[in-house]
């Protein structure tokens, strides 16, 4: 029970960061931390989790956002879902260069599901995409990922085992 009362307070904790972010530096400095943390519980404590955090943050960045209500969900339940497959085949375990990779591929991922849900509601410009969403929260993501993991790590350390 405690496991799930600290990934709610997880999840909450890393909206208000995204929401910290967004009002500190604009859409220049957006990263994706619900996403950071999708990854990491499912790295560290499996699908089940992640799925949790997928779920409730994506219902949570959904209320919030101006845009169609669901595309987050779907685009984090997808992403739950794929790092448990490139766990299972690429992954290499305690190695920071393979989180690093899972980091970028998902970011990616997740921009190009959400593009493509977009789509087909109305049409987007993929270079705008590409330029003022991707490109900013792929780099942001990327800057915040290590420390991000390693205060994650700590929590885990502290309050799973």
């Amino acid at each position: 029970m405690h496991k799930i009362v600290l990934n709610l307070l997880l999840i909450f904790l890393a909206h208000a960061m995204e929401f910290f972010f967004y009002n500190l530096f604009g859409r220049s400095f957006m990263p994706n931390m619900i996403l950071l943390l999708v990854i990491y519980l499912n790295l560290f404590l499996g699908i089940r989790y992640s799925l949790m955090a997928a779920i409730v943050g994506g219902v949570l960045k959904d209320s919030f956002s101006a845009s169609f209500f669901g595309v987050n969900l779907f685009s984090f339940i997808v992403c739950a879902y794929l790092v448990t497959i490139v766990k299972k085949y690429i992954y290499v375990k305690g190695s920071n260069l393979s989180r690093i990779f899972l980091v970028c591929v998902f970011c990616v991922f997740n921009v190009v599901i959400q593009y493509f849900l977009f789509l087909i509601f109305h049409k987007t410009s993929f270079v705008e995409t590409l330029k003022y969403v991707l490109w900013p929260q792929l780099i942001a993501t990327l800057i915040l990922a290590p420390p991000t993991f390693y205060y994650l790590r700590q929590c885990a350390l502290k309050y799973f085992v």
